[in-house]
């Protein structure tokens, strides 16, 4: 990986602030607009790797500033599947070539805002324990592409989660995720120095980032969140089949 230019880190850095603003909004803008500005300028196998260091401190911040809005049968039944699914996806993104990956991912997310602007009928609410099998596909598919968060909103929302609890419960199952990768790309040598110092650098831009956007969250509509989130995965849909 060559070293980037002080003004690409500055671009790098911009972005980073940017996307961590929208994250704290829809808990998944953060790996739309980053990630491919990363994979621009380092690569998909080096930008998964700094965006997941920089998506835990993310995650942390996010979990902070929610945390009594967290729903949290939900988050038991979703980290019960998503943990061991991150770790089996992280070590297939270890062997893997990411393209497919990330054009398949492109692929569920627009196909899962279909699914929510097409459906017959509103959606009942789900059961708690409906979120063990969509955690574990989640974490499978995020432990191989950065960018998956999008995945889980349509259940979040069939389920009723708005606002800080969205954001609460989001940040908290992508901290598990993110931890769960982490561990399995310590393990093969994945990470190396240059790649942690890189994601350090962002973890105090993109908590500054959520720490402004939970502001705004307060004065936000439940329709604007829930537009919000729908663009975000309009957005990151397309941008994922366009760069696969």
């Amino acid at each position: 990986m060559i070293p980037l230019h002080p003004l690409e880190l500055l671009l790098v850095g911009a972005t980073a602030l940017v996307a961590a603003f929208i994250s704290s909004l829809s808990a998944a803008g953060l790996s739309i607009v980053l990630l491919p500005v990363l994979v621009l300028y380092m690569g998909v196998k080096e930008a998964v790797p700094i965006l997941a260091i920089t998506l835990l401190a993310a995650g942390v911040s996010r979990v902070w500033v929610n945390l009594r809005e967290i729903d949290w049968p939900v988050l038991r039944w979703c980290w019960a599947g998503a943990l061991p699914g991150a770790v089996l996806g992280a070590f297939l993104f270890t062997r893997m070539p990411a393209g497919p990956l990330t054009r398949l991912l492109g692929m569920l997310l627009l196909g899962l805002l279909a699914w929510r602007r097409l459906r017959p009928r509103p959606p009942r609410r789900y059961h708690p324990a409906w979120f063990l099998p969509v955690g574990l596909g989640f974490g499978a598919v995020s432990g191989m592409m950065s960018g998956a968060g999008p995945l889980l909103a349509p259940f979040y929302l069939a389920y009723g989660l708005r606002t800080g609890a969205y954001i609460g419960t989001a940040g908290l199952v992508g901290l598990g995720t993110q931890a769960a990768k982490l561990a399995v790309f310590g393990g093969t040598a994945v990470l190396t120095p240059r790649i942690v110092a890189y994601g350090l650098y962002l973890v105090p831009i993109s908590v500054l980032g959520t720490l402004l956007g939970k502001r705004l969250m307060a004065h936000c509509p439940d329709w604007v969140f829930v537009a919000i989130i729908e663009t975000v995965m309009l957005v990151g849909g397309v941008t994922l089949l366009l760069r696969g």
